[in-house]
C-alpha cells in the first residue's frame, strides 16, 4: 500500500508459512494473501453486523426493564387508591 511502512518481519514469516505449506509461486502466494484478506473482511462484516444487532438488543432490555419499573410503579399507586 502506498504510503504505508511494509512489515518486512511479518512478509518474511508469511512467505515461510506458505513454502512450508508447499505454496512457493509467487503468483500462489499472492492468491494465497488475497483469499485470507477476503476471509478477514467477511469476519469484519459480520463483527460490525453483530455490533449493531448488540445494540439493539440492549434496546430490548432497556424497553423491557422500564415496562417492568413502570408496572411495579404503577401498581404501587394503585394500592393507594384500592
Amino acid at each position: 500500500m502506498k504510503g504505508k511502512k511494509i512489515d518486512n518481519d511479518f512478509v518474511v514469516n508469511f512467505i515461510e508459512k506458505c513454502t512450508a505449506a508447499g505454496i512457493t509461486d509467487t503468483t500462489h502466494i499472492c492468491e494465497w494473501a488475497t483469499s485470507l484478506i477476503s476471509q478477514i473482511d467477511r469476519q469484519i462484516k459480520e463483527a460490525e453486523e453483530a455490533k449493531i444487532e448488540r445494540s439493539k438488543i440492549l434496546d430490548v432490555i432497556e424497553v423491557l426493564g422500564k415496562k417492568i419499573k413502570d408496572k411495579s410503579k404503577d401498581r404501587e399507586l394503585l394500592k393507594k387508591y384500592l
